[in-house]
């Protein structure tokens, strides 16, 4: 048994960026045509996802072009920037030399490549990496010609030499051989040799393994053997690493799209999250931007993500968006597949896909069936694996208290509560601005609208620019001030973002204008047309709504609509319908609402009666 308490028990997911790997007879090759390393853009849809780790497989030869010779410093300029960026990114970066036990052709351990040459590659990549704990070692990719015992010894021999070099806080991943097979890796001596046989002084490592679910393991197969046969060909190794204290990281794993593809995929890393003590996580393979239509591939197709990536997100944590508990006999993980609430912690979403996943030991004769329950309301049956269960469905919008009840083939029930209520909320608030008031003192525009409470209100002018944000209030008004810029007439779009990731948007424009004399003219959209001194207001299609404020000055609206539009005044102004009507009168071009001497309202082709007649278009402020 190896001594690995000291290595790294958070749970990291992510994916292989593959790409520097690529064309291993061009030795170097061309750089953008024969093979490529992760753009920056690339490093940034990973990150975005949630993702906290990516692989980085690179070629031996490529970074070394001889034996005990210098890195090359453009590989490693490369690498450098992979590494810093993604770091910044929040990132770690596993260094994964991708050579399949050999170098230039000849086994690492041969008289051609001794192991010493093996242990100057990463005593080097380890005194350039010594001082970022962020980076792992993965020593070398599917080693397979070697025996158990030469392969231990490559390994120890490049630990040694890593750790002489300073790098004792990075993490290193050690292969088994025979193509480090998770499925095999008790079948083979891996288990016995390799995995008692690391020497590290450090005791910072974990067993890197690889598991594809095609037919024969290989992945080069679309489809998988089953739903289940993830857990099938991870349970003897898990037994083995749980038995024994070891921790394993499953550095490749990869499914097609097809629904028992995705569901297998899915089953697979739940039984790894309920085995955490084991596993520390995994890498899918592969992402990188020159896979075009490889089956496995987890690079989105204009902009849409493949459903590889709904199940990897749904998995990227235990401890954020799921919660577990555990009971006498039983234990029980809540998690949302698709978590799109603003907080990681609070269950709130508009996706009501939910996975509940957990374990089951029973002395009463064997386990016959668990029922999960929503608030009392039987909703269906768990399936069993092994010592495992789980169990998927989409959740109606509204609260949510569910439970599982367990029952063994005695008769006896155990019944235990999800630790957390779920609501799935799938109301989109439309915000508005109702106005926007410039102050000369400050030179600061005051915006304020209405949204749903607790609602973050993002304000746009002329499309991509952003002003600012606020946050109603639980009346769900809000308010903004911002420096509006220059221009003489804004066009401002609102949008908003509940707790649940709901995202709404204003069905129209906001004009507005601090200078004199403009023209304001909406769309087809409801639109809001702020007025001021001396404008002309041209509300267009919809239902729109003109706003007064104190000192607008002479306005004419154009095409006021009495069966559809508004108008909005400062209460300072007029305070009433009653008061409206009795400051209006008819002239030869519309309705005049005179505020006062110096302010007043023209309705076009509009007639005091039209006013009379429609009493609900009026509203004070």
């Amino acid at each position: 048994m190896s001594d690995t308490s000291n290595a790294s028990s958070d749970w990291l997911l992510g994916a292989n960026l593959a790409g520097a790997e690529f064309a291993p007879q061009k030795d170097p090759g061309t750089y953008g045509f024969d093979y490529i390393y992760p753009s920056h853009s690339e490093i940034d849809y990973y990150a975005n996802a949630g993702m906290s780790v990516i692989r980085l497989p690179f070629l031996w030869e490529r970074l070394q072009m001889s034996a005990f010779g210098p890195l090359d410093a453009s590989q490693l300029a490369h690498i450098d920037d992979v590494v810093n960026y993604a770091n910044a990114k929040g990132l770690k970066v596993i260094l994964d030399a991708h050579d399949y036990g050999s170098y230039q052709s000849s086994l690492v351990g041969s008289d051609a490549v001794p192991n010493s040459a093996f242990a100057d590659l990463w005593a080097k990549l380890g005194g350039h990496f010594a001082t970022n704990a962020n980076v792992m070692f993965d020593l070398m990719n599917e080693p397979h010609a070697q025996t158990a015992a030469q392969w231990l010894d490559s390994t120890n021999a490049a630990i040694a030499e890593i750790r002489e070099a300073g790098a004792t806080s990075q993490e290193i991943l050690v292969s088994g051989t025979y193509w480090d097979g998770a499925w095999k890796w008790t079948r083979t001596d891996n288990a016995a040799v390799i995995g008692t046989g690391v020497q590290d002084p450090t005791h910072n490592f974990a067993f890197d393994v690889h598991q594809y679910l095609d037919f024969n393991g290989s992945g080069t197969h679309a489809g998988v053997v089953s739903t289940s046969i993830g857990i099938d060909r991870l349970t003897a190794i898990t037994d083995w690493a749980e038995s024994t204290g070891n921790h394993l990281f499953l550095g490749e794993f990869g499914v097609s799209t097809d629904q028992t593809s995705v569901a297998a995929l899915d089953n697979m890393l739940s039984y790894m999250q309920t085995h955490g003590d084991a596993w520390q996580g995994g890498t899918y393979w592969a992402g990188g931007p020159w896979w075009g239509n490889y089956m496995y591939s987890i690079e989105p197709v204009n902009g849409t993500d493949k459903p590889q990536m709904d199940v990897l997100q749904s998995h990227l944590s235990p401890l954020s968006q799921s919660a577990a508990w555990s009971g006498p006999s039983m234990t029980i993980v809540e998690k949302l597949v698709h978590d799109t609430g603003i907080l990681n912690t609070d269950f709130i979403t508009s996706d009501g896909h939910v996975t509940l996943i957990g374990t089951f030991a029973d002395t009463g004769g064997g386990l016959s069936n668990i029922e999960i329950f929503d608030a009392g309301k039987d909703i269906g049956a768990a399936r069993l694996v092994h010592d495992a269960w789980t169990f998927s469905t989409v959740l109606a919008e509204g609260n949510h208290d569910l439970s599982a009840v367990a029952t063994n083939l005695a008769g006896n029930s155990t019944e235990m509560l999800a630790p957390d209520m779920i609501i799935v909320d799938q109301t989109t608030a439309v915000p508005v601005m109702s106005n926007a008031v410039f102050n000369t003192a400050t030179g600061l525009t005051t915006f304020s609208g209405t949204s749903q409470a607790g609602d973050t209100v993002s304000v746009y002018d002329k499309g991509p620019h952003l002003i600012g944000t606020a946050t109603a209030a639980s009346d769900g008004t809000w308010k903004l001030n911002a420096d509006a810029g220059s221009g003489a007439v804004h066009s401002y779009i609102e949008r908003s973002a509940d707790v649940a990731g709901n995202i709404g948007n204003s069905t129209g424009h906001t004009l507005y204008s601090a200078d004199t004399h403009q023209a304001l003219a909406g769309g087809a959209g409801n639109d809001v047309l702020i007025a001021g001194s001396g404008n002309s207001l041209t509300g267009g299609g919809g239902s729109d709504t003109f706003v007064f404020n104190s000192g607008f000055g002479n306005v004419k609206v154009t095409d006021f609509d009495v069966n559809s539009d508004a108008l909005a005044f400062n209460h300072n102004l007029i305070a009433s319908v009653s008061q409206l009507l009795d400051q209006v009168h008819d002239t030869a071009t519309g309705a005049v609402i005179g505020v006062d001497a110096n302010q007043s309202v023209t309705l076009a082709n509009v007639h005091v009666a039209d006013l009379q007649a429609h009493t609900s278009d009026f509203h004070f402020f």
